[in-house]
């Protein structure tokens, strides 16, 4: 490989160097040369990394797409179009966001923005292509430092950054950079990058459940908790978990500490959880605290500091009295607390999964030799020793962290009461709160669903009560979670569902993975300029607008796909043939119209001389709902999976009709205006 041009700085005995040019380079204390697709650093003598970035040509066509992955959970990732720019936090507007430090949620801290269009930069691995013709290059080492891939595209140049500030090394031999190269069609490409990198599939199955947050937040207490809980036994809702989020403890890092919501403590919840036939789950973020904490009065040695003794801040919360801050990991007297936290959750409270929150706050500042991602691999790596065999949810962690260290792992920002925030959009701000972000960043990292993790894309919300969303809005998250994600939460009441909401909300059971064949991103963003005038200073703001097409494979027909991410309705082209929309019951052939917001599944339905599937509207997978689905020439025989809801609708289409029995009765024939014949069933009851 042809490695245009390397730059290392490095301090020894205090003093900094720079080296700096074309491979291989040599000076009295070190020796950097390549081996294959990987960087080996030769030290004489002890040294501590400041810097290191390396140059690589990459090929750009004018009309390629880069995709670029985030940071970490809340981190937007997508592909993008060579025109356009990550602008980062902008400076002149500081005053805006230092107050809630919000340079620590992202990647702002440790990587300086270009603010240059095409100029846009990926974590852990990058693809630039389109179509079937995609390029994926990766990092195979994210345990000791960070990659950062930086696309050049005027230049046909690729920049490589390793964040390794603060890496400490003996005198010996050292893996600097490994890279992996393959091509192929998107999904693919990522696919065999995780597997090269180490990675195994997850046999976890699909798992859904209730979290109290988004509906609720911090306001909650054990009435409300038992209150849902009884909800979902009376209407025999088959969830796996079911989730204490934020609020239970009297400050945020005095996780054993119940608010007085919380009376008869959290044994008894559990228990009551279970006997309803759910696992139980509990939030917490383990490697911060908050100001009013008795940690954080108690004990100010834990607090992680910077060289000059201020404590490091990890972010801001009005829910927890302000600033947050970062416990220091390598305290033995914090990893001790925390050995005794995980052991009264699991153990003592018998809670069945943990959600970790921002965990970030484990790699801000890199210490004790140790570079940012180094901290965060230990702390996972503790993290999965220390719970076991109980399942982890990890949130607001670098994802090349999370990889194979969690059961679940958040890969989209917290979804919104909104479809945007236009508040921090305004300052740029990626990890902020908003659903149609989140839509799009679960679509970005759908190649990571099982390989390492399971996905979490956050809640669906189908309630009509507090939230602003529209009805297609909210749909398309219902159906999107579904079909890309692999732990499906709400946090509904669901006692206070209409009968037609909570009849869809059901038709997600029997869980259902259908498999993705292909998804094809049709790009756009949308600008517009804020009232303020002086914030249309800064230039428009940027709404994320775009719609998906590909197929999804079913259980007796493949599926065509639309979603509409944009607030315009799409007049979109079918493919050749004829096919069945389970929302409207109709078929339809050439094109579609599809509303703002929305998602629509079009079932391709091919009449034959003989009886054959034409759609269901069972399940929001038609198809998944039966158990047993077989059609002779002269019977029918169905079967519903028990969990599957009633009274819904069954198709059967055929070019050249011939009469057709069910339970002992000839089921009547309808000509359809397009030439075939079908048979409409009601599923009813006693099926």
């Amino acid at each position: 490989m042809l490695w245009k041009r390397s730059v290392l700085t490095y301090l020894h005995e205090g003093k900094p160097y720079t080296i700096r040019g074309s491979l291989p380079l040599r000076n009295e204390h070190l020796s950097l040369e390549t081996e294959d697709n990987t960087l080996v650093l030769h030290t004489e003598v002890p040294l501590t990394l400041v810097s290191f970035e390396t140059f690589l040509p990459w090929t750009y066509q004018k009309d390629d797409r880069l995709f670029v992955h985030g940071f970490q959970s809340w981190s937007d990732t997508r592909e993008f179009m060579q025109k356009e720019k990550i602008p980062g936090l902008p400076p002149r507007l500081r005053f805006a966001y230092a107050r809630y430090h919000l340079e620590f949620y992202g990647d702002y801290h440790f990587y300086v923005y270009s603010r240059k269009r095409g100029h846009l930069h990926s974590h852990g691995w990058t693809l630039s292509g389109k179509g079937e013709k995609w390029h994926l290059v990766g990092s195979l080492d994210e345990y000791h430092a960070y990659t950062i891939f930086e696309h050049h595209p005027e230049k046909n140049v690729l920049r490589i950054v390793r964040d390794v500030e603060g890496w400490l090394l003996a005198p010996g031999r050292h893996c600097l950079l490994s890279l992996f190269f393959t091509s192929g069609e998107i999904l693919e490409a990522q696919r065999r990058y995780l597997t090269a990198a180490g990675l195994s599939f997850s046999s976890l199955p699909k798992t859904s459940g209730w979290t109290s947050w988004y509906n609720y937040y911090t306001n909650i207490s054990e009435e409300i908790i038992l209150s849902n809980l009884q909800a979902f036994k009376r209407h025999r809702i088959p969830i796996d978990i079911f989730q204490i989020d934020d609020g239970y403890q009297t400050a945020v890092g005095d996780w054993l500490s119940l608010t007085s919501s919380f009376p008869r403590g959290m044994k008894s919840l559990t228990d009551e959880i279970h006997n309803a036939g759910y696992n139980a789950g509990l939030w917490l973020a383990p490697f911060i605290c908050e100001s009013k904490s008795d940690l954080f009065r108690n004990h100010p040695d834990w607090i992680l500091r910077y060289p000059d003794g201020s404590f490091v801040i990890a972010g801001y919360s009005e829910n927890w009295n302000g600033n947050f801050y970062a416990l220091d990991l390598d305290h033995p007297e914090v990893k001790t607390y925390l050995e005794r936290v995980f052991h009264t959750i699991l153990h003592e409270w018998n809670f069945d999964m943990v959600k970790l929150d921002f965990l970030y706050a484990a790699s801000i500042f890199p210490h004790n030799g140790k570079t940012r991602a180094y901290q965060m691999s230990e702390a996972m790596s503790w993290l999965r020793q220390l719970i076991g065999e109980k399942r982890i949810l990890g949130c607001g962690v670098p994802i090349s962290s999370a990889l194979g260290k969690v059961d679940y792992c958040r890969i989209g920002c917290d979804v919104g009461l909104d479809w945007e925030d236009i508040r921090p959009a305004r300052i740029h701000f990626r990890e902020r709160i908003s659903t149609v972000k989140a839509l799009a960043t679960t679509i970005g990292r759908y190649p990571l669903h099982r390989l390492g993790f399971l996905n979490d894309p956050d809640v669906f919300i189908l309630r009509e009560n507090n939230q602003r969303l529209s009805a297609e809005q909210r749909y398309t998250l219902f159906m999107v979670n579904h079909l890309l994600g692999g732990l499906i939460f709400t946090s509904d009441d669901i006692a206070s569902y209409t009968p037609h909401t909570l009849h869809v909300y059901k038709k997600q059971f029997p869980l259902a993975e259908p498999e993705i064949l292909s998804l094809v991103h049709h790009h756009e963003t949308y600008h517009f300029r804020p009232r303020s005038a002086y914030i249309q200073a800064i230039g428009p703001v940027k709404v994320y607008e775009a719609h998906y097409t590909g197929w999804v494979k079913l259980p007796f027909a493949k599926a065509f796909l639309v979603i509409n991410l944009g607030h315009t309705s799409l007049t979109q082209s079918l493919p050749e043939g004829i096919f069945f929309d389970p929302l409207t019951k109709t078929y339809h052939t050439h094109t579609v119209s599809i509303p703002p917001y929305a998602t629509r599944i079009f079932l391709a339905i091919q009449p034959s001389d003989t009886w054959s599937y034409g759609g269901s509207t069972e399940h929001i997978f038609p198809g998944c709902g039966f158990s047993h689905l077989e059609i002779t020439p002269e019977r029918l025989f169905v079967n519903l999976h028990p969990h599957t809801v009633r009274k819904e609708s069954l198709f059967l289409v055929s070019q050249h009709p011939t009469p057709l029995s069910f339970n002992g009765h000839t089921l009547p024939i309808h000509t359809h205006p397009l030439g075939f014949s079908f048979i409409h069933l009601t599923l009813e009851e006693e099926i």
